[in-house]
């Protein structure tokens, strides 16, 4: 059975936490490594358009004349590798039709970016970075454990900063909580169910949110 410490644990990787200098260089080498490998991808990519459009051109240009030894000479030329010259002039070019063409393959290929460290993903205060937390867990199931209100207070604040961040994905949607020692009354609780079945009411068909079971008095 998970305790409060237990799921106190797995809500606080889902607040804002400070990222230590480790992670941050870590996170700018996988950028880093994804920015050379899509730039390979999109020079090789490059390639292949270039060397398309010319065969396309030479073919036209056999059809309307005979082959000549000139022509042959140029059709031997075209099996071979492009030469680098041809490529950087291809980037030089600020919105090229043939660059825009290799990204957008290379884009859908390789999928853009994604990184929980992401600059997109975290905030500085001062010289401190932070991350805003995991968001892309929606559903936690908590049921029959050994969990009390402590619990349940940092299940709120994680809803509520969620909320007011308003990031994509949302992060939590759905939370189940039954079978543990919950006050009768609570007000963290029912704001908790009031944010998540506000949420779902416009995103998704309507169903229960917080399940609990209410503490046992004991005399």
């Amino acid at each position: 059975m998970i305790s409060d410490d237990g799921a106190i644990d797995i809500l606080d990787s889902l607040k804002s936490f400070v990222l230590t200098e480790q992670e941050l260089v870590d996170s700018k080498g996988r950028l880093l490594q994804y920015l050379k490998k899509k730039n390979g991808l999109i020079n090789a990519l490059t390639k292949e358009i270039l060397k398309a459009e010319l065969e396309k051109k030479t073919v036209k240009k056999k059809v309307a004349k005979p082959a000549t030894t000139t022509l042959l000479r140029k059709n031997k030329q075209l099996e071979k590798e492009l030469s680098k010259d041809q490529v950087r002039r291809s980037f030089e070019k600020p919105i090229g039709e043939l660059r825009s063409r290799a990204e957008s393959l290379a884009d859908s290929q390789l999928g853009f970016f994604s990184d929980p460290f992401s600059a997109e993903n975290i905030y500085t205060v001062g010289k401190t970075a932070f991350c805003y937390g995991n968001n892309s867990l929606r559903y936690l199931n908590l049921a029959y454990n050994d969990l009390t209100y402590a619990s349940i207070k940092v299940l709120y604040e994680v809803v509520a900063t969620q909320r007011n961040i308003c990031r994509v994905p949302r992060g939590l949607v759905n939370v189940v909580i039954e079978g543990n020692c919950m006050p009768t009354e609570c007000e963290e609780l029912q704001k908790i169910d009031d944010m998540l079945s506000s949420y779902l009411f416009y995103h998704a068909p309507r169903q229960s949110i917080v399940k609990r079971r209410p503490s046992v008095n004991k005399l």
